[in-house]
């Protein structure tokens, strides 16, 4: 017997260090539960991160098998969903057909309780997992220096961007396709760990607060967004435990959905599904809206929130930010039109993967300066020429 498996051996027949053994042989079991789920969906972690509004990193980091990484359950249903699987779990039996079983009840409903999908942060692991309890952010947001890259290729989307914006700010981020804004602003959601640099949270990095802090600080809604079986209630209030009836509501109201919920047959308790052949994506992506708002985070990441929107729905978008602005949160906004700028107090120019400009608004119409361009010195950008994306990778 070799001494690896003989020291394995010993730590399993002790009770104070069997809880992490079994979170070791269930992490391994999920990975390959989770790889097998995928594979026989025909996605990539890519097409699947992108179903799941989550990093790529996210995705490699559940498959890897690592105890640090080993998801929620919530997390696994998402997962088994999005690849067209129903799985039915428990703490103590279970994943039906799978081998995966957690410690116990108290651990699988401690990590169950970390994730609340559709908002920022979902495990502890994303970050580190913290053990001192920092107060909410409230103050400041900074961005430093911060390189991001694809996890299976190693390839960099984002160099060296740092900015800093504070209580009440709405930040517009705008570039063409493939410059890096949503693995941006995933990162600054806390789903997609820097390869380089941080995002700071009244000066703390996002891995020195706990999960929980972070999931209620921080709201995203993903480009690429989807809606999960169940209540209209419960997407709003993203299956994080009961869904709190005045919060649903109040998230509700801030995406202009309150009244075209109660003319639904079970109005809030309608469920989604039934709604789906009938939604239109602009609809969804509505009560994808609310549920980034649901609870009031400080800090709302919406990528492309306005993509599926009519004139309507644009209007009550501006009013959703204007509400975040005025209770002094920070909205962080990737656009496809000029028209978001006018809720902007600063805008973020990306292209390549870098930071390009960083400034007002009316920044983009200044006249250009760089030594580099002389050719195009003192000439001012026209509104057409904002670089704003088409859709598709960005």
């Amino acid at each position: 017997m070799s001494d690896e498996s003989r020291l394995l051996r010993e730590i399993e027949a002790d009770p104070d260090f069997r809880a992490p053994v079994l979170r070791i042989q269930a992490a391994r079991q999920t990975a390959t539960l989770l790889r097998t789920l995928r594979r026989d969906a025909g996605l990539t972690q890519r097409e699947l991160a992108r179903r799941l509004g989550v990093s790529q990193a996210r995705i490699s980091q559940v498959e890897s098998g690592d105890i640090d990484h080993l998801p929620p359950l919530d997390f696994i249903h998402l997962f088994a969903d999005a690849c067209g699987r129903r799985l039915t779990l428990s703490p103590e039996a279970g994943i039906a057909g799978g081998p995966v079983s957690f410690p116990s009840p108290g651990e699988d409903a401690r990590l169950a309780e970390e994730l609340a999908p559709g908002s920022a942060i979902d495990t502890a692991s994303a970050d580190g997992g913290a053990t001192v309890d920092l107060p909410k952010p409230s103050t400041s947001l900074e961005v430093v220096e911060l390189s991001l890259a694809m996890p299976e290729t190693g390839e960099t989307v984002v160099r060296g961007v740092g900015f800093k914006l504070s209580r009440g700010d709405v930040l517009v981020v705008v570039g063409p396709n493939g410059s890096g804004q949503s693995p941006l602003l995933q990162a600054i959601a806390g789903l997609w760990p820097p390869a380089s640099g941080s995002v700071r949270l009244d000066g703390a990095s996002l891995n020195q607060y706990r999960s929980q802090t972070l999931a209620s600080t921080i709201g995203y809604m993903a480009e690429d967004f989807h809606l999960r079986r169940g209540t209209v209630a419960e997407n709003i209030a993203g299956f994080h435990g009961v869904p709190v009836s005045e919060l649903v509501i109040e998230a509700a109201q801030s995406a202009g959905l309150h009244h075209r919920i109660l003319r639904l047959p079970q109005g809030y308790e309608t469920q989604v599904e039934s709604l789906l052949p009938a939604l239109s994506r602009g609809e969804q992506q509505r009560i994808a809206l609310a549920r980034a708002l649901y609870g009031e985070p400080w800090i709302v990441v919406l990528d492309s929130p306005g993509s599926n929107l009519d004139s309507e729905g644009e209007e009550e978008l501006m009013a959703a930010l204007s509400g975040i602005k005025a209770r002094g949160g920070i909205a962080i906004v990737t656009a496809h039109r000029l028209s978001i700028l006018g809720r902007a107090d600063h805008v973020l120019v990306m292209k390549d993967g870098r930071m390009q400009l960083f400034g007002p608004p009316s920044s983009l119409f200044a006249p250009r300066t760089s030594p580099a361009d002389e050719h195009t010195k003192d000439t001012p950008v026209a509104a057409d020429a904002v670089p704003f994306p088409s859709k598709g990778r960005r």
